[in-house]
Protein backbone atom coordinates (compact mmCIF):
# COMPACT_ATOMS: atom_id res chain seq x y z
CA UNK A 1 0.00 0.00 0.00
CA UNK A 2 2.88 2.48 0.84
CA UNK A 3 4.43 1.67 -2.50
CA UNK A 4 1.14 2.16 -4.31
CA UNK A 5 0.58 5.48 -2.45
CA UNK A 6 4.21 6.62 -2.85
CA UNK A 7 4.77 7.21 0.92
CA UNK A 8 7.44 6.16 3.42
CA UNK A 9 7.15 4.01 6.50
CA UNK A 10 6.52 5.96 9.68
CA UNK A 11 9.81 7.38 11.05
CA UNK A 12 11.56 7.25 7.69
CA UNK A 13 11.83 9.81 4.90
CA UNK A 14 13.29 9.01 1.49
CA UNK A 15 12.10 12.24 -0.16
CA UNK A 16 14.44 14.91 -1.60
CA UNK A 17 16.46 16.68 1.12
CA UNK A 18 15.14 20.07 2.32
CA UNK A 19 17.47 23.11 1.91
CA UNK A 20 17.22 26.72 3.20
CA UNK A 21 17.49 29.85 1.08
CA UNK A 22 17.58 32.18 4.12
CA UNK A 23 19.89 31.11 6.91
CA UNK A 24 20.22 34.33 8.96
CA UNK A 25 17.93 32.95 11.64
CA UNK A 26 17.02 29.40 10.43
CA UNK A 27 19.23 26.33 10.49
CA UNK A 28 18.65 22.75 9.26
CA UNK A 29 20.00 19.45 10.46
CA UNK A 30 18.81 16.47 8.41
CA UNK A 31 15.15 17.01 8.09
CA UNK A 32 14.92 19.24 11.20
CA UNK A 33 14.68 23.06 10.84
CA UNK A 34 15.59 25.20 13.87
CA UNK A 35 14.66 28.86 14.22
CA UNK A 36 17.00 31.33 15.91
CA UNK A 37 16.52 34.97 16.92
CA UNK A 38 14.91 36.88 14.04
CA UNK A 39 17.08 39.95 13.21
CA UNK A 40 15.72 43.45 12.36
CA UNK A 41 16.69 42.87 8.71
CA UNK A 42 14.18 40.00 8.57
CA UNK A 43 11.38 41.81 10.40
CA UNK A 44 12.33 40.74 13.96
CA UNK A 45 13.88 42.60 16.93
CA UNK A 46 17.25 40.83 17.07
CA UNK A 47 16.65 40.38 20.80
CA UNK A 48 15.43 37.75 23.22
CA UNK A 49 14.23 40.09 26.00
CA UNK A 50 11.65 42.87 26.11
CA UNK A 51 14.20 45.47 27.19
CA UNK A 52 16.66 44.46 24.50
CA UNK A 53 13.88 44.51 21.91
CA UNK A 54 12.86 48.10 22.93
CA UNK A 55 16.48 49.15 22.74
CA UNK A 56 16.86 47.58 19.29
CA UNK A 57 13.61 49.23 18.07
CA UNK A 58 14.36 52.60 19.75
CA UNK A 59 11.09 52.77 21.73
CA UNK A 60 10.20 53.46 25.36
CA UNK A 61 8.55 51.18 27.88
CA UNK A 62 4.77 51.67 28.33
CA UNK A 63 4.01 54.77 30.48
CA UNK A 64 7.31 56.49 29.77
CA UNK A 65 8.22 59.07 27.15
CA UNK A 66 11.75 60.17 26.42
CA UNK A 67 10.85 62.00 23.21
CA UNK A 68 11.18 65.79 22.68
CA UNK A 69 9.11 67.77 25.19
CA UNK A 70 5.66 68.95 24.09
CA UNK A 71 5.10 72.76 24.04
CA UNK A 72 2.03 74.93 23.52
CA UNK A 73 1.90 77.75 20.98
CA UNK A 74 1.13 81.14 22.51
CA UNK A 75 -2.56 81.98 21.94
CA UNK A 76 -4.53 84.87 23.43
CA UNK A 77 -7.10 83.57 25.94
CA UNK A 78 -5.57 80.08 25.65
CA UNK A 79 -7.55 77.44 27.49
CA UNK A 80 -4.89 74.69 27.34
CA UNK A 81 -2.14 74.20 29.96
CA UNK A 82 0.88 71.90 29.97
CA UNK A 83 2.56 70.09 32.86
CA UNK A 84 5.40 67.81 31.81
CA UNK A 85 3.97 65.81 28.96
CA UNK A 86 0.38 66.28 30.16
CA UNK A 87 -1.96 68.74 28.39
CA UNK A 88 -4.97 70.00 30.38
CA UNK A 89 -8.01 71.68 28.85
CA UNK A 90 -9.80 74.51 30.65
CA UNK A 91 -13.00 76.47 29.85
CA UNK A 92 -13.06 77.56 26.20
CA UNK A 93 -13.55 81.36 26.03
CA UNK A 94 -15.95 83.14 23.61
CA UNK A 95 -12.96 84.56 21.73
CA UNK A 96 -11.91 81.02 20.79
CA UNK A 97 -15.36 79.73 19.87
CA UNK A 98 -16.58 78.68 23.33
CA UNK A 99 -18.93 80.26 25.84
CA UNK A 100 -16.42 81.05 28.61
CA UNK A 101 -18.83 79.41 31.03
CA UNK A 102 -19.36 76.07 32.76
CA UNK A 103 -23.13 76.36 33.29
CA UNK A 104 -25.99 76.89 30.82
CA UNK A 105 -27.13 80.06 32.60
CA UNK A 106 -23.63 81.54 32.54
CA UNK A 107 -23.28 80.48 28.90
CA UNK A 108 -26.54 82.23 27.93
CA UNK A 109 -25.39 85.36 29.74
CA UNK A 110 -22.04 85.28 27.98
CA UNK A 111 -23.71 84.78 24.59
CA UNK A 112 -26.53 87.28 25.25
CA UNK A 113 -29.38 84.84 24.61
CA UNK A 114 -32.54 83.89 26.49
CA UNK A 115 -33.55 80.56 27.89
CA UNK A 116 -35.88 78.47 25.70
CA UNK A 117 -39.48 79.76 25.88
CA UNK A 118 -38.55 83.25 27.04
CA UNK A 119 -37.92 86.46 25.12
CA UNK A 120 -36.48 89.59 26.69
CA UNK A 121 -35.86 91.34 23.37
CA UNK A 122 -37.46 94.64 22.29
CA UNK A 123 -41.24 94.35 22.05
CA UNK A 124 -42.72 93.75 18.59
CA UNK A 125 -45.10 96.42 17.25
CA UNK A 126 -47.35 96.56 14.19
CA UNK A 127 -47.37 99.34 11.58
CA UNK A 128 -50.49 97.99 9.85
CA UNK A 129 -53.30 96.95 12.16
CA UNK A 130 -56.23 96.77 9.73
CA UNK A 131 -56.14 92.96 9.81
CA UNK A 132 -53.29 92.11 12.24
CA UNK A 133 -53.41 92.30 16.07
CA UNK A 134 -50.73 91.62 18.67
CA UNK A 135 -50.95 90.40 22.24
CA UNK A 136 -47.62 90.15 24.02
CA UNK A 137 -45.41 88.37 21.54
CA UNK A 138 -48.35 86.78 19.69
CA UNK A 139 -49.55 88.19 16.33
CA UNK A 140 -53.04 87.27 15.12
CA UNK A 141 -54.20 87.72 11.53
CA UNK A 142 -57.81 88.69 10.79
CA UNK A 143 -59.73 88.96 7.53
CA UNK A 144 -57.63 90.79 4.94
CA UNK A 145 -59.62 93.75 3.54
CA UNK A 146 -59.71 94.82 -0.12
CA UNK A 147 -57.49 97.81 0.74
CA UNK A 148 -54.70 95.42 1.72
CA UNK A 149 -55.08 93.08 -1.26
CA UNK A 150 -57.60 90.68 0.27
CA UNK A 151 -61.30 90.12 -0.32
CA UNK A 152 -62.66 91.32 3.03
CA UNK A 153 -64.64 88.09 3.19
CA UNK A 154 -64.43 84.65 4.75
CA UNK A 155 -66.58 82.78 2.23
CA UNK A 156 -66.31 82.31 -1.55
CA UNK A 157 -69.72 83.89 -2.16
CA UNK A 158 -68.92 86.91 -0.01
CA UNK A 159 -65.53 87.22 -1.69
CA UNK A 160 -67.16 87.22 -5.17
CA UNK A 161 -69.62 89.85 -4.05
CA UNK A 162 -66.82 92.01 -2.64
CA UNK A 163 -64.77 91.64 -5.83
CA UNK A 164 -67.78 92.08 -8.13
CA UNK A 165 -67.30 88.82 -10.02
CA UNK A 166 -69.58 85.91 -10.93
CA UNK A 167 -69.36 82.28 -9.92
CA UNK A 168 -67.72 79.95 -12.42
CA UNK A 169 -70.07 79.17 -15.35
CA UNK A 170 -72.28 82.21 -14.86
CA UNK A 171 -72.10 85.71 -16.32
CA UNK A 172 -74.24 88.57 -15.07
CA UNK A 173 -72.20 91.29 -16.72
CA UNK A 174 -73.55 93.80 -19.26
CA UNK A 175 -74.58 92.13 -22.52
CA UNK A 176 -71.99 92.23 -25.31
CA UNK A 177 -72.86 94.08 -28.51
CA UNK A 178 -71.09 94.29 -31.88
CA UNK A 179 -70.13 97.52 -33.65
CA UNK A 180 -69.09 95.69 -36.84
CA UNK A 181 -71.47 93.03 -38.04
CA UNK A 182 -70.29 92.45 -41.62
CA UNK A 183 -68.54 89.23 -40.62
CA UNK A 184 -69.32 88.77 -36.90
CA UNK A 185 -72.64 87.67 -35.38
CA UNK A 186 -73.69 87.28 -31.75
CA UNK A 187 -76.17 85.00 -30.05
CA UNK A 188 -76.44 85.51 -26.31
CA UNK A 189 -72.84 85.62 -25.15
CA UNK A 190 -71.53 83.66 -28.14
CA UNK A 191 -69.77 85.49 -30.99
CA UNK A 192 -69.43 83.73 -34.35
CA UNK A 193 -67.00 84.85 -37.05
CA UNK A 194 -67.65 84.33 -40.76
CA UNK A 195 -65.61 85.13 -43.88
CA UNK A 196 -63.87 88.51 -43.50
CA UNK A 197 -64.66 90.73 -46.52
CA UNK A 198 -62.13 92.92 -48.36
CA UNK A 199 -63.70 96.02 -46.76
CA UNK A 200 -62.64 94.76 -43.33
CA UNK A 201 -59.13 93.76 -44.33
CA UNK A 202 -59.93 90.18 -45.32
CA UNK A 203 -60.03 88.40 -48.67
CA UNK A 204 -63.77 87.63 -48.82
CA UNK A 205 -62.83 84.05 -49.69
CA UNK A 206 -62.38 80.69 -48.04
CA UNK A 207 -59.88 79.23 -50.53
CA UNK A 208 -56.47 80.42 -51.65
CA UNK A 209 -57.54 80.57 -55.30
CA UNK A 210 -60.63 82.66 -54.52
CA UNK A 211 -58.58 84.92 -52.22
CA UNK A 212 -56.04 85.60 -54.98
CA UNK A 213 -58.84 86.29 -57.41
CA UNK A 214 -60.58 88.71 -55.02
CA UNK A 215 -57.30 90.52 -54.41
CA UNK A 216 -56.73 90.88 -58.14
CA UNK A 217 -53.59 88.74 -58.10
CA UNK A 218 -53.03 86.94 -61.40
CA UNK A 219 -50.08 84.91 -60.20
CA UNK A 220 -50.79 81.34 -59.19
CA UNK A 221 -50.13 80.05 -55.70
CA UNK A 222 -47.10 78.12 -57.01
CA UNK A 223 -45.75 81.29 -58.60
CA UNK A 224 -46.19 83.24 -55.38
CA UNK A 225 -44.52 80.43 -53.42
CA UNK A 226 -41.35 81.20 -55.35
CA UNK A 227 -41.02 84.24 -53.07
CA UNK A 228 -40.84 81.93 -50.03
CA UNK A 229 -37.53 82.63 -48.33
CA UNK A 230 -36.86 85.92 -50.20
CA UNK A 231 -34.94 88.30 -47.90
CA UNK A 232 -35.30 91.42 -50.06
CA UNK A 233 -36.92 94.44 -48.44
CA UNK A 234 -40.16 95.98 -49.70
CA UNK A 235 -38.11 98.86 -51.16
CA UNK A 236 -35.94 96.40 -53.05
CA UNK A 237 -38.94 94.44 -54.36
CA UNK A 238 -40.61 97.71 -55.42
CA UNK A 239 -37.76 98.20 -57.89
CA UNK A 240 -39.60 95.58 -59.98
CA UNK A 241 -42.57 97.92 -60.24
CA UNK A 242 -42.93 98.83 -63.91
CA UNK A 243 -40.50 96.15 -65.14
CA UNK A 244 -41.50 95.09 -68.68
CA UNK A 245 -39.26 92.03 -68.85
CA UNK A 246 -41.03 88.73 -69.42
CA UNK A 247 -40.92 85.81 -67.03
CA UNK A 248 -38.47 84.13 -69.42
CA UNK A 249 -36.21 87.17 -69.33
CA UNK A 250 -36.40 87.42 -65.54
CA UNK A 251 -35.62 83.72 -65.25
CA UNK A 252 -32.26 84.47 -66.84
CA UNK A 253 -31.31 85.89 -63.46
CA UNK A 254 -31.73 82.43 -61.93
CA UNK A 255 -28.31 81.25 -60.78
CA UNK A 256 -26.64 84.66 -61.12
CA UNK A 257 -23.77 84.94 -58.64
CA UNK A 258 -22.90 88.57 -59.38
CA UNK A 259 -23.02 91.02 -56.48
CA UNK A 260 -25.35 94.01 -56.35
CA UNK A 261 -22.38 96.27 -57.12
CA UNK A 262 -21.52 94.19 -60.19
CA UNK A 263 -25.12 94.15 -61.44
CA UNK A 264 -25.30 97.93 -60.96
CA UNK A 265 -22.62 98.31 -63.66
CA UNK A 266 -25.41 97.94 -66.23
CA UNK A 267 -27.06 101.09 -64.85
CA UNK A 268 -27.35 103.58 -67.74
CA UNK A 269 -27.12 101.01 -70.53
CA UNK A 270 -29.46 102.12 -73.32
CA UNK A 271 -29.41 99.13 -75.67
CA UNK A 272 -28.43 95.48 -75.95
CA UNK A 273 -24.96 95.14 -74.39
CA UNK A 274 -23.91 92.16 -76.52
CA UNK A 275 -24.92 93.95 -79.73
CA UNK A 276 -22.84 96.93 -78.69
CA UNK A 277 -19.86 94.72 -77.86
CA UNK A 278 -20.16 92.81 -81.15
CA UNK A 279 -20.07 96.10 -83.10
CA UNK A 280 -16.73 97.02 -81.58
CA UNK A 281 -13.39 96.08 -83.23
CA UNK A 282 -11.99 93.05 -81.47
CA UNK A 283 -8.34 94.05 -81.97
CA UNK A 284 -6.36 97.09 -83.16
CA UNK A 285 -5.37 96.81 -86.83
CA UNK A 286 -3.66 98.98 -89.46
CA UNK A 287 -0.88 101.47 -88.70
CA UNK A 288 -1.76 101.58 -84.99
CA UNK A 289 -0.65 97.95 -84.33
CA UNK A 290 2.87 99.19 -83.60
CA UNK A 291 1.63 101.22 -80.60
CA UNK A 292 -1.23 99.03 -79.24
CA UNK A 293 0.86 98.10 -76.20
CA UNK A 294 4.08 100.14 -76.61
CA UNK A 295 4.79 103.58 -75.16
CA UNK A 296 6.47 106.02 -77.56
CA UNK A 297 9.53 108.07 -76.63
CA UNK A 298 8.39 111.34 -75.15
CA UNK A 299 8.65 114.71 -76.91
CA UNK A 300 9.33 113.34 -80.43
CA UNK A 301 7.56 113.99 -83.71
CA UNK A 302 5.40 111.02 -84.75
CA UNK A 303 5.75 109.61 -88.32
CA UNK A 304 4.99 106.43 -90.23
CA UNK A 305 7.82 103.99 -90.89
CA UNK A 306 8.62 102.07 -94.09
CA UNK A 307 5.90 99.54 -93.16
CA UNK A 308 3.29 102.23 -92.81
CA UNK A 309 3.16 101.78 -89.06
CA UNK A 310 3.14 104.59 -86.49
CA UNK A 311 6.69 105.39 -85.32
CA UNK A 312 8.71 108.25 -83.87
CA UNK A 313 11.32 110.41 -85.62
CA UNK A 314 14.56 111.94 -84.39
CA UNK A 315 12.92 115.38 -84.50
CA UNK A 316 12.17 116.61 -81.00
CA UNK A 317 9.21 118.71 -79.98
CA UNK A 318 11.59 121.65 -79.48
CA UNK A 319 12.91 121.31 -83.02
CA UNK A 320 9.42 120.96 -84.36
CA UNK A 321 8.55 124.20 -82.57
CA UNK A 322 10.94 126.07 -84.83
CA UNK A 323 8.32 125.75 -87.57
CA UNK A 324 6.00 128.00 -85.60
CA UNK A 325 5.37 131.19 -87.62
CA UNK A 326 6.56 129.84 -90.99
CA UNK A 327 4.26 131.18 -93.75
CA UNK A 328 5.61 129.41 -96.84
CA UNK A 329 7.89 126.65 -98.07
CA UNK A 330 11.06 126.84 -96.02
CA UNK A 331 13.35 125.36 -98.69
CA UNK A 332 12.06 127.81 -101.32
CA UNK A 333 12.83 130.67 -98.93
CA UNK A 334 16.34 129.30 -98.27
CA UNK A 335 17.01 128.81 -102.02
CA UNK A 336 16.06 132.43 -102.65
CA UNK A 337 18.83 133.69 -100.40
CA UNK A 338 22.36 134.51 -101.80
CA UNK A 339 24.96 131.77 -101.37
CA UNK A 340 27.89 134.25 -100.80
CA UNK A 341 28.37 137.98 -100.33
CA UNK A 342 29.62 139.74 -103.47
CA UNK A 343 30.51 143.27 -104.58
CA UNK A 344 31.77 146.03 -102.30
CA UNK A 345 30.48 144.21 -99.23
CA UNK A 346 33.06 141.45 -99.57
CA UNK A 347 35.52 143.53 -97.49
CA UNK A 348 33.27 143.43 -94.51
CA UNK A 349 31.74 139.95 -94.84
CA UNK A 350 33.72 138.86 -91.82
CA UNK A 351 35.42 142.01 -90.53
CA UNK A 352 34.06 144.51 -88.04
CA UNK A 353 34.51 148.19 -89.00
CA UNK A 354 36.06 150.72 -86.64
CA UNK A 355 33.30 152.34 -84.64
CA UNK A 356 32.34 155.99 -84.91
CA UNK A 357 33.95 156.57 -88.36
Amino acid sequence: ARTALGVDQAGTDNSTNVSLANTNYLSISGQEITGGTVPLSSGGTGATTVAAARTALGVDAAGTDNSTNVTLATVTDNYLSLSGQEVTSGTVPVSLGGTGATTTAAARTALGVDAAGTDNSTNVSLANTNYLSISGQEITGGTVPLSSGGTGATTAAAARTALGVDAAGTDNSTAVTLANTNYLSISGQEITGSTVPLSSGGTGATTAADALSNLGVTSSASELNILDGVTSTAAELNILDGVTATATELNLIDGVTATTAEINYVDGVTSNIQTQLDSKQATITGSATSIDTETLTASRAMVTNTNGKVDISDVTVTELGYLDGVTSNIQAQIDAKGVTITGSATTIDTETLTSSR
